[in-house]
């Protein structure tokens, strides 16, 4: 048997964490030994994880090493301290248009006294252990951080520095980090906004190789670094839709998903309500499901457009049963207005091969996507929203054969992507 490449993950999200953060390098992990890769993981030991996902253990394989070092949160004493406080602004989001004036000085001080993120307690903790873990598999040169986190990266930054010319470190970055749009809400002085510049800066421009996981951000970065950037994306895992049941008896819309004040559909819902004034006989058979965390904002713009009799809230749950949703959906959508941002489970969606809906700009990563979907409909604000589209998918769902779309996304494949990533940590970077 070929002896496997050990490379070292460094990451903050693992389970029993929730969300879309835990899947990427959860799913990498399970797939990268196919391609000559063996994972040894890093994760904290007592990480804050607002949201836990336990279906995430199937993924779980009992060969990777997993090692933990502790870290020091201040979600820790707040949760003690103020639980419902600390519960409702994990959920809410700092975009929400109704944090109280106790959340917005805890984000102020995230903003200004924990730079880049409140995690940044765990950097030197998770270094002492790199060193325990690079003393117990020598073999080990390549390390690999993913943020956000980005306070992830600094260990990845550390660790180079430290062990100059005999490790190469990929920079995994999920999200951007100083274009990042809830950058604005944190409500950073001079000096904050500096010093994650020139974090940002020192990451960029010291790891031999950056990954994102959209194209805009990818050449974002090419303008602030020299170093090689790669384009990698989030997937679809094709085990999690093998017990997949469908059956359509509604004609239901469905977003899997946090809706939070900047991220309201107004577009989506002003056109199921034309739908429903001029197509009347729609009303017995429309369901609106909206599956994981919704704000009271949006709520409000539902009940302003007379569309709450046929919402169902379905609120958090798990990854399986969220895709258990949008399997038995008659169409999907999304709404995603910033331009670098591809929402996880735009991948999920085209696996389950649904009509998407999406709300979006037109130069945005997600419209690149869609447009290779044929039956997608993307709404931008440049254009006024066409109905005839859902008359005509309604019509057909009457007539019990609402086609779906059956592209090709296998280049999606959680396991293509780890053969990208294999591809990625055996090449040769200069490593100085």
């Amino acid at each position: 048997m070929t002896k496997l490449k050990k490379v070292l993950i460094v990451t903050y999200y693992w389970p029993p964490a929730g969300g879309p953060g835990v899947q990427r390098w959860l799913k990498f992990a399970k797939y990268l030994p196919e391609f000559g890769v063996e994972p040894i993981v890093l994760v904290p030991e007592n990480a804050f994880y607002p949201i836990q996902d336990h279906s995430h253990q199937k993924d779980l394989s009992s060969n990777v090493i997993v090692y933990k070092a502790k870290t020091k949160e201040p979600a820790h004493v707040i949760k003690s301290l103020f639980p419902k406080k600390i519960n409702k602004l994990s959920d809410g989001g700092m975009s929400s248009n109704t944090l109280s004036w106790f959340s917005k000085w805890l984000i102020f001080l995230r903003g200004n006294f924990f730079i880049p993120d409140a995690r940044v307690g765990w950097v030197k903790p998770a270094l002492n252990q790199v060193d325990q873990i690079l003393t117990d598999h020598p073999e080990i040169d390549t390390i690999i951080t993913t943020g956000p986190p980005h306070s992830v990266h600094l260990t990845g930054l550390k660790a180079k520095n430290r062990y100059s010319g005999k490790i190469k470190w990929i920079a995994d970055f999920r999200d951007p980090w100083t274009d990042i749009k809830y950058h604005k809400f944190l409500r950073l002085g001079k000096r904050a906004k500096k010093r994650h510049e020139t974090l940002e800066h020192q990451v960029l421009s010291t790891a031999d190789h950056i990954v994102t996981t959209s194209w805009y951000t990818a050449d974002s970065f090419r303008l602030k670094t020299k170093q090689p950037v790669s384009v990698i994306t989030n997937g679809f895992d094709g085990d999690d839709f093998k017990a997949i049941k469908r059956a359509n008896q509604t004609f239901s819309m469905t977003h899997v998903g946090s809706l939070l004040p900047d991220r309201d559909p107004i577009q989506i819902w002003a056109l199921i309500r034309e739908f429903l004034d001029k197509r009347p006989d729609a009303a017995n058979d429309l369901k609106i499901t909206l599956v994981g965390y919704v704000d009271r904002e949006i709520l409000k713009t539902l009940q302003t457009f007379g569309l709450m009799p046929f919402v169902e809230l379905k609120g958090l749950v798990s990854h399986q049963i969220a895709i258990d949703y949008m399997s038995n959906a008659s169409l999907l959508f999304l709404v995603e207005q910033e331009p670098h941002v591809i929402p996880g489970k735009l991948f999920e969606y085209l696996k389950a091969h649904k009509i998407i809906l999406a709300q979006t700009s037109q130069n945005s990563d997600v419209s690149k996507i869609l447009k290779e979907i044929p039956q997608s409909v993307i709404l931008t604000s440049e254009d006024a929203p066409d109905v005839s589209a859902l008359f005509a998918f309604y019509d057909c769902f009457k007539a019990n054969h609402l086609e779906q779309p059956d592209t090709d996304v296998s280049k999606y494949d959680r396991r293509e992507l780890a053969k990208q990533m294999a591809i990625l940590i055996f090449k040769r970077d200069k490593v100085e």
